[in-house]
């Protein structure tokens, strides 16, 4: 498939002496100064080519190929899987870095408690509960005022993305198969998006790893402290004043995630599920899960972004690196290029586009592995500028929310 055309203008690199003064241009022209971020992005494919399929130099066939695996259960879904062999080596799963610009709802990005769940048509009674798989969907789309040497960088993107579906469809021929290709159109002109998929919003504490339902780690009884002066008013029924709560056993049932306010978020923080802003109603069935911390780092180049933060940091404009895999499921729907890792490389002027609580009144209630090391392309690009703190956006309030709130269908990919 020849290169897009390009949808809108691209600028040609410049100078802060050559062009207007810094405090006159928009944060998208800056980006393309010489040696600004643009720059910076050019710099890192060609220095860690392989790593990059904007580089050119990485192809579907020679440098990573794809299996086809049957579906161990009548239920299941076949799929490819993609290594940097054909899979008699030992090979390693095939991961690699893309960059751009993010997308709007418009063009099919969907962030939130939802996330890319179908809700299905008026009647459905679809509905999100424990062992649900729900993404964000991110759609990336080439970068505002970016210049020739960038748009050379995004059409190869957008050439290997393309050759790698196509060969996959005519070598396993895959023309009567359900399912997208990572490419799509961009609502705003003649070029084309990249459509990503983040990693599972929630996890399940309610299974064990045999699959078997798991003891509940917070009980629905509590500890009471016997003693010889509270024996007399236990034996009428009495409830003790004094109990051991201090370990957390006495905790709310259903209080399972780990976050504690003022302490630091790591990857393995979990939160409760209502800090999310739009959760709530008979559409969410939950149980037994929480929110996972994605690997979504700010452009401090450290702070991971909080779940309920995600919206408002990744909003349309927003310039990200992403590190991640192809994993075809052939379930309709699904997203074969899943993001592991997300890294914002400049902020946007734009306004974020909030997630907004679903109206369910059509819902009905439901019936009775080791972490992958991490591409040294990813970890390599810095923060291009360090900021001053900000205040807390307004954003954050729903982490107070999520404190006070403390306490298998094949996985879609």
């Amino acid at each position: 498939m020849p290169p897009p055309t390009p949808s809108r203008p691209t600028s040609p690199e410049r100078t802060a002496e050559e062009g207007a003064s810094m405090d006159n241009l928009t944060r998208y022209e800056r980006r393309a100064l010489k040696g600004h971020i643009y720059d910076q992005i050019m710099d890192k494919i060609a220095c860690l080519n392989q790593q990059w399929i904007a580089s050119g130099s990485v192809v579907h066939g020679r440098n990573y190929h794809c299996r086809y695996i049957t579906a161990k259960t009548n239920n299941g879904w076949d799929k490819l899987i993609f290594s940097t062999d054909d899979g008699r080596n030992g090979s390693e799963e095939f991961r690699t870095c893309i960059f751009g610009e993010m997308g709007g709802t418009n063009s099919g990005t969907a962030m939130g408690a939802r996330g890319n769940f179908y809700i299905g048509r008026e009647g459905d009674s679809r509905v999100i509960e424990d062992g649900t798989t729900v993404r964000n969907v991110y759609m990336l789309r080439f970068p505002t005022e970016g210049h020739p040497a960038l748009r050379a960088a995004w059409d190869n993107q957008i050439f290997e993305l393309n050759n790698a579906y196509n060969n996959i469809v005519n070598e396993f021929d895959l023309e009567d198969k359900s399912f997208k290709g990572i490419v799509a159109g961009d609502p705003r002109g003649d070029d084309f998006s990249i459509r990503a998929a983040g990693v599972p919003i929630y996890k399940n504490l309610g299974r064990a790893s045999t699959g078997r339902s798991a003891v509940p780690t917070t009980p629905t009884t509590k500890r009471t402290v016997i003693s010889t002066s509270s024996i007399a008013s236990l034996r009428k029924g009495e409830t003790s004043s004094a109990e051991a709560s201090s370990d957390g056993v006495g905790a709310a049932p259903g209080s399972r995630a780990n976050y504690i306010e003022g302490n630091e978020v790591t990857e393995d923080t979990t939160f409760d599920v209502h800090c999310l802003r739009d959760y709530g109603g008979n559409l969410f069935q939950h149980r037994h899960s929480v929110v996972v911390q994605p690997r979504i780092i700010d452009s401090d180049n450290e702070t991971l972004v909080r779940p309920w933060e995600i919206p408002t940091k990744l909003k349309p404009g927003t310039l990200v690196l992403m590190e991640g895999t192809f994993s075809v499921w052939f379930i309709p729907g699904g997203n074969p290029f899943t993001a592991s890792a997300i890294k914002i490389l400049d902020e946007s002027d734009e306004e974020p586009q909030l997630p907004r609580r679903y109206d369910e009144t059509m819902i009905k209630a439901p019936m009775e592995t080791s972490a992958p090391k991490r591409l040294s392309a990813f970890d390599d690009f810095g923060s291009p500028v360090k900021k001053a703190k900000k205040p807390a956006s307004t954003a954050t309030g729903n982490k107070n929310d999520g404190a006070k709130n403390k306490g298998k269908a094949k996985a879609k990919v």
